[in-house]
């Protein structure tokens, strides 16, 4: 592979024209109309453009403006951090950003920890975040199948990864320290990890890996790839049935022509009776009550204002066998950055807020069965004296806020961010835990008394 890579680079170099792939519409640059190459997981397709020409900066480059007096070496070798670089030419880099709410696609290479670079697809990520100067990506390898060990469990292949810039976060802990938890009390969750970034050799900021939840992802969780992948994209996903299953989803997997079970689901959890033996009839078969419930514990805890109707997958094995054990809709959580006392713009919540479960139309209706809310109200209890407890969730932190201190204060710099001060944002997560131990125990407390 190495030397397609090289003769592919090489061809590129004798190209006049770069070339752009928008995934939502199609644009032209430098007179090279580029049509829709969308799918509904997101993927490389055939006939993406080559990596175009030249992949070095130009003056003006993709980190004009940074502060990088320092040269590209990383502020010191620590093994939990991920070093990523991005080799991008000059015209496709601006194509990227010049409209940041277009979803446009541009080839790259990309390398990790010093390996080979790969021929890859960058795009970029997130809704609101976009609206921030330092951007987040979307990495998609193509062709290769890399084996980085991009979440320090060994090398892994990893086609897909998220960059996330963490600007609402300071901390860069929020999401890392949620998903820790879903994973901690056995919700399906992502793994999350950090990475210096440099784009064609420059420093360009401390991110956030985040793995993708894709076919990979499933196999290795031992879910199958014969199946819908739903996510959740907006507050519309609030598991109510409506005249369109598909709003507020996006199918990710599986054919988006035919989403009858997604919409047969839906109108199990609007329309069952809300008795226990209704739900233990009808919705508990083909939904996992359990993973639901573990989700909704988590992310009440972590006060989320940001999820429970949106940003979550919902995943659906098409070939199982209709009403096996197997045959049933699962919940994988995502995107926690507003929590533990931020908001989803960044802005400070007090933490104190005594909601212990989401504002989803299931979520009322299952734990007003009584049934239900003990066996949920037992659990959170439970959890509050194990992985909630406030000793596990400060040791964690204070381990990655000393892992990552000096290289967040180098992105700070360089991002001229004056007004954040890294240990204050730190103690402010670090009281966010405390308030949010000390609310929801009491909160749990009362609702069992009663």
């Amino acid at each position: 592979m190495r030397w397609l890579l090289a003769l592919m680079l090489a061809l590129a170099a004798c190209e006049d024209d770069s070339h752009v792939a928008a995934s939502a519409h199609g644009m032209v640059v430098d007179a090279v109309e580029v049509s829709d190459t969308s799918s509904p997981d997101g993927g490389h397709h055939d006939g993406d453009p080559s990596p175009g020409s030249d992949l070095g900066t130009e003056d003006g480059g993709p980190n004009d403006g940074l502060d990088t007096d320092e040269d590209a070496d990383v502020t010191e070798a620590d093994p939990n951090i991920r070093r990523v670089n991005l080799s991008v030419n000059q015209m496709n880099w601006e194509a990227l950003h010049q409209d940041p709410e277009a979803d446009v696609e541009v080839p790259c290479t990309v390398s990790v920890d010093g390996g080979p670079a790969l021929l890859a697809d960058l795009e970029l990520h997130g809704g609101y975040a976009r609206k921030f100067e330092k951007k987040s990506y979307r990495v998609h390898v193509r062709g290769d199948e890399p084996e980085w060990d991009l979440f320090g469990d060994g090398p892994e292949i990893q086609e897909r990864f998220v960059l996330q810039a963490s600007w609402i976060d300071p901390t860069f802990l929020r999401n890392e320290l949620t998903m820790w938890l879903d994973r901690q009390v056995s919700v399906l969750a992502p793994r999350l990890s950090f990475a210096e970034v440099t784009v064609n050799g420059e420093y360009h900021g401390f991110y956030l890996v985040i793995e993708r939840i894709d076919e990979r992802w499933l196999v290795r969780h031992g879910l199958s790839v014969d199946a819908h992948l739903y996510k959740a994209e907006s507050h519309w996903a609030n598991f109510a049935a409506k005249a369109d299953p598909l709003k507020g989803y996006d199918v990710q997997l599986g054919d988006a022509a035919d989403v009858s079970d997604l919409a047969a689901l839906l109108r199990i959890l609007t329309d069952t009776a809300a008795t226990h033996d209704a739900f233990q009839a009808a919705v508990a078969p083909v939904f996992a009550l359990d993973d639901f419930m573990g989700w909704q514990r988590v992310h009440s805890f972590a006060a989320d204002q940001d999820t429970f109707d949106k940003n979550y997958y919902l995943h659906h094995p098409v070939g199982a066998t209709p009403g096996s054990a197997v045959d049933i809709f699962r919940i994988i959580a995502w995107d926690a950055d507003a929590t533990w006392g931020n908001n989803w713009d960044g802005k400070a919540l007090d933490p104190t807020q005594e909601t212990w479960h989401g504002v989803d139309k299931l979520s009322p209706r299952l734990l007003g069965i009584p049934e239900y809310r003990q066996s949920y109200l037992d659990a959170y209890s439970a959890a509050l004296d194990g992985p909630f407890s406030v000793e596990a969730l400060k040791a964690h932190v204070n381990e990655k806020a000393a892992i990552i201190k000096t290289a967040v204060q180098r992105d700070l710099d360089a991002w001229e961010r004056d007004d954040v001060d890294f240990d204050a944002e730190i103690a402010r997560l670090l009281g966010a835990i405390d308030s949010r131990w000390t609310t929801m125990r009491a909160v749990v407390d009362e609702l069992l008394g009663e």
